[in-house]
């Protein structure tokens, strides 16, 4: 998925297992979050084991992903998704250049800052998305 959320792919369509469409299509975990920023999912259809050789054990669901319109949002996990090497504290002071170091450090006092993008667990990505949300309002 990383790679995919990297890309200006217009529309994906592919076929995963229903529990990751569910992962996907839930605002609770980091795939779900960044997927439903940056595109409008939706699950198409679910295909029972039986329609594939070898038969998977799960059932499978058909998915697209429809990129969103550009809006500050998405704008910024695009951002960061280019920066995922650098430390979220880092990666802000880049994004957020309409503020000086001090502002940027003032913001980013949380724990979570201190890691990188990918480092982040589920709950921290969660405050990540609401931090986001706060500042794209404030913008």
């Amino acid at each position: 998925m990383r790679k995919i959320f990297k890309t200006e792919i217009q529309l994906i369509v592919m076929t995963v297992g229903e529990d990751f469409a569910q992962v996907l299509s839930n605002d609770k975990s980091r795939v779900g979050i960044i997927a439903n920023s940056l595109y409008n999912f939706k699950i198409l259809k679910i295909v029972p084991p039986k329609v594939f050789r070898p038969m998977p054990r799960v059932n499978s669901a058909v998915i697209s992903l429809d990129l969103v319109k550009s809006n500050a949002i998405s704008k910024m996990y695009k951002q960061l998704l280019s920066l995922d090497d650098k430390k979220l504290r880092n990666a802000f002071e880049k994004i957020l250049v309409d503020r000086t170091k001090r502002e940027v450090k003032e913001l980013t006092t949380m724990p979570l800052f201190l890691k990188k993008f990918y480092e982040l667990d589920n709950n921290e990505f969660v405050l990540l998305n609401k931090f986001i949300h706060l500042l794209c309002m404030e913008r």
